[in-house]
């Protein structure tokens, strides 16, 4: 860690008690960053780990203009946002003020710091602005929304954004992910606790799981060496079938994993939350999209999906111990 340009700077770090924010504190204060962790509520783990926690709702303007005045950051990591392509179904205002405005009013106060460097995390699932082409969910549309935002701040202010367009992220973790949904189970059902079938969307969808831990180096690295406006695809490179995924579980499981295939694909219905892929992801079956820059600033995942799955595995195994 030596020679890390981020070691002894100021980071602001939103969403910082979610899946990936809490992964991402851990890392950047044992990396030797001054962390500034923004949280809806009390986060005792986050200043547990080291980081000054911040009570901060993203709707509130004004406090997160003081927040912002007050920590001076170098650097910025906006995770906070409403993630659930399904909830967006059932809440699409809340997923357009979380994800919008609470953008918007992170940006307004960034206008404080115009030296900070930050990197928001959008998603893949971003729709395509163009009313000829409707949007597929209230999320995408938040989404897209966001990124336009976050452009046009940096465009009209000179702030120093960038975007990180992340694929599916998984590890060990509360998540909605298909991934912590079936390590989940598994381990309800290795303890006797489950007798139902887990459903799942079609057997050949496929998507590109990375790490979150892995994905959090790419946000450094992007931080780092970043060239202001621009999006950078973040993703391991593999695209799995659900099939291969489910087909891990049950060789890792030390009991039989029934599982309900829905095979008319709906992989994102609006009531079938459980089942419905959550965060940053596609199912296009494409092939490697990660930026190429983050390879040429040594950027590489680390950890191998089966490692990752383990990891998940052994997480939910240990919560009722």
């Amino acid at each position: 860690m030596d020679g890390h340009p981020l070691i002894g700077k100021k980071l602001l770090l939103t969403g910082a008690s979610g899946f990936t924010g809490y992964h991402a504190c851990q890392r950047l204060v044992d990396l030797g960053i001054e962390v500034a962790a923004l949280v809806r509520k009390p986060a005792p783990g986050l200043t547990a780990v080291g980081a000054d926690v911040f009570i901060c709702d993203m709707q509130q303007e004004e406090l997160v203009q003081r927040i912002v005045e007050r920590v001076q950051p170098n650097y910025v990591l906006h995770l906070a946002g409403m993630n659930a392509v399904a909830a967006s179904w059932q809440y699409p205002t809340h997923a357009l003020h979380v994800n919008v405005m609470g953008t918007v009013h992170l940006l307004n106060a960034l206008r404080q710091v115009p030296d900070a460097r930050s990197v928001i995390v959008t998603s893949k699932l971003k729709a395509i602005l163009d009313p000829t082409v409707p949007p597929a969910h209230p999320y995408s549309y938040s989404k897209a929304l966001q990124e336009s935002v976050v452009l046009a701040w940096s465009a009209m202010y000179g702030l120093d954004v960038m975007l990180a367009a992340p694929s599916n992220l998984i590890g060990p973790g509360p998540s909605t992910g298909i991934c912590s949904l079936l390590g989940k189970y598994t381990a309800e059902r290795e303890r006797g606790h489950l007798d139902a079938a887990f459903s799942l969307s079609a057997k050949h969808d496929k998507r590109d799981f990375l790490d979150v831990r892995d994905a959090i180096a790419a946000y450094e690295a992007i931080l780092c060496h970043g060239e202001r406006g621009k999006t950078y695809r973040v993703e391991s490179g593999q695209q799995r079938t659900l099939e291969e995924v489910a087909t891990l579980y049950r060789r890792l499981a030390l009991v039989d994993l029934p599982l309900h295939w829905r095979e008319d694909g709906t992989s994102c219905s609006r009531s079938l939350a459980g089942a419905c892929q959550t965060g940053s992801g596609d199912t296009d079956g494409s092939l490697d999209m990660t930026s190429p820059e983050l390879k040429a600033w040594g950027w590489q995942p680390r950890r191998s999906f089966e490692h990752t799955v383990a990891d998940i595995l052994n997480y939910y195994r240990a919560q009722e111990r």
